[in-house]
């Protein structure tokens, strides 16, 4: 019996995978799209580790002359297309670039690296005498950004000026491949350098595909579409493909038939139910789609499921969003993790002045980029479009699957979390399981005496959200809810065990708001604890938590005035 091929994870080149015999998820009819539907640029977003890199190689392969490549596509299915496509194979001069290592710690770090990036593929190029008949001019800078020794100026030319000296020197116009273009724009951002690295590649990119008669075609890759009015806003040749756009939605992830293939191959077709849960869920376009990266990991680590996919790049962006947040915000992004999907207004582009929205002092963080970031980063994904606006989409979304679901509790509810310290929270969490009132009264307490300056505690709201997001820390063996029907009224919030055998707890909440204090003010708090523990016990309460088979229910009413609490319990 023959070997089965092997997944080789974590490297993403077409050629070195295909020389060492491993499984390849057949990507090439990518190339037939792309020369049916011409584009002088064309730009392709989908969240990271999606496959834009290894198809990025794969084009370089496909494309670039002298590749060695055409021995690997003639066992594809590009070579079942024809010779109106085959007849592309190795036919022209190829400039290619990533921008996934272009960062630092401040402009001038980052300036750095995007000169070894730009310097690396001069050299390559020069390595393959494709640069040996540059004109004079040209001539010039290339030796001066081997060596070195070149300029700003030359560095944010060097795009044009590359096409122009390969062609010059073999008479074929080059096809350039940018993947990961975004990585430098987002890094700056949050490095407080983004004007500088913004001018820089917006004036690398338009000097090399805007109106470049030694031009092609161009191929970009990224996470997120940065606005024209930004880093595109010279490019009047642009083509852009999100994740709402059907083109190319097949092309980048993993579909249902490739999916199923590879667990026929490997021999579990009886897991197809497992791996559609963790990793599908996914829509580009009105096609599903499974996350590849964590499809290759499930398979090379003996189908076990766990989360593999983890959002590091962007995240930061979505982290200090949701510092932004406001408290209706922080409950949907809980809601969203039982299931629940949202009515949301998504756009294909963003510019990082709309991610500065908003501070936890003034105004919310703004709804449509937080959404749009969640999107596109992967996070959520589009159940569907409901309606196309202008100048983006109202979209129903949610989250995609059993992996995201993890790792949204894990990354995304951290953020809103942030304002509870972590020791009170395992304090909180621990007092919540003690059954003893006095022991989480005194937790409150203190929680209440070292945070609650930073906040406007003479609502009831506040309360609430306060108990939400420390109540927050137990997803993982808890379902949140609040302000739900069960019983003969509604629950302030109910924690339901993800398994049975666990305890399911009851909060309600009291403000006072008369004018005593001191001891009579606690006695007061005391009394309105106990009239909030009848209040579960009058109204039926626990109806949904005992429907669901719980056979101990905690219940906790408690009081606030100011930094006041008063904590009553019952056990059920």
């Amino acid at each position: 019996m023959y070997e089965k091929k092997k997944f080789m994870t974590g490297n993403s080149d077409f050629l070195s995978l295909q020389e060492g015999g491993f499984y390849y998820v057949d990507k090439t009819l990518l190339i037939r799209e792309l020369l049916d539907h011409p584009a002088m640029v064309t730009l392709i977003t989908r969240p990271r580790r999606f496959g834009k890199t290894l198809n990025m190689s794969m084009l370089q392969a496909f494309f670039e002359s002298g590749s060695g490549g055409k021995k690997y596509f003639q066992q594809l299915q590009i070579w079942n297309c024809g010779e109106a496509y085959t007849k592309h194979c190795e036919a022209y001069p190829v400039i290619s670039f990533s921008l996934k290592d272009v960062k630092g710690n401040c402009w001038e770090e980052m300036y750095g690296q995007f000169c070894n990036v730009i310097r690396n593929e001069t050299g390559r190029l020069e390595a393959r005498g494709l640069l040996g008949g540059a004109g004079a001019v040209q001539r010039i800078e290339i030796e001066d950004i081997i060596q070195r020794r070149a300029d700003r100026i030359t560095y944010m030319n060097a795009l044009q000026t590359l096409a122009i000296a390969v062609e010059q020197t073999v008479g074929k116009k080059p096809v350039i491949l940018i993947d990961e273009y975004d990585v430098p724009i987002h890094e700056a951002h949050e490095k407080g350098c983004y004007a500088e690295a913004l001018g820089f590649e917006k004036t690398w990119l338009s000097a090399g595909l805007k109106d470049n008669s030694s031009l092609q075609f161009a191929v970009i890759t990224g996470v997120l579409r940065i606005a024209k009015e930004s880093i595109f806003s010279d490019l009047n040749n642009l083509k852009v493909y999100s994740v709402t756009s059907d083109k190319y939605r097949e092309f980048f992830g993993f579909t249902e038939t490739e999916v199923r293939n590879l667990a026929e191959y490997y021999g579990v077709p009886e897991r197809m139910e497992e791996i559609r849960d963790w990793y599908d869920g996914y829509r580009i376009g009105e096609t599903e789609i499974y996350n590849p990266w964590s499809v290759i990991n499930y398979f090379s680590e003996g189908c076990r499921a766990h989360a593999f996919w983890s959002q590091t790049s962007q995240n930061t962006l979505i982290q200090s969003m949701l510092r932004k947040s406001s408290e209706n915000q922080q409950k949907e992004l809980r809601d969203l993790l039982e299931g629940k999907s949202f009515e949301k207004v998504i756009s294909d582009s963003i510019t990082y002045n709309m991610l500065d929205h908003g501070s936890l002092e003034t105004a919310p963080a703004d709804e449509t980029t937080l959404y749009t970031l969640l999107v596109m980063t992967g996070y959520l994904k589009i159940e569907r479009i409901l309606r196309v606006l202008s100048t983006a989409y109202v979209c129903e979304v949610k989250i995609p699957n059993r992996e995201i679901r993890s790792l949204y509790a894990d990354e995304i509810l951290e953020a809103c979390r942030a304002m509870f310290p972590i020791a009170i929270s395992n304090r909180f969490e621990d007092a919540l399981f003690s059954r003893n009132s006095q022991k989480l009264q005194i937790v409150m307490r203190d929680f209440l005496l070292q945070t609650a300056s930073a906040f406007d505690v003479s609502y009831e709201a506040f309360y609430q959200g306060m108990m939400l997001g420390l109540c927050a820390v137990m997803y993982e063996n808890y379902w949140l809810s609040g302000n739900r029907e069960s019983g003969d009224g509604r629950y302030d919030i109910q924690l339901k065990p993800k398994q049975r055998e666990w305890p399911g707890i009851l909060i309600e909440l009291k403000v006072y708001r008369g004018k005593k204090a001191g001891v009579e003010l606690q006695k007061e708090l005391d009394q309105l604890s106990k009239q909030a523990i009848l209040q579960m016990e009058s109204n039926s309460y626990e109806t949904e938590l005992r429907a669901y088979g719980c056979k101990e229910i905690l219940e906790y009413g408690m009081a606030f005035q100011g930094k006041k609490v008063a904590v009553a319990s019952r056990v059920m």
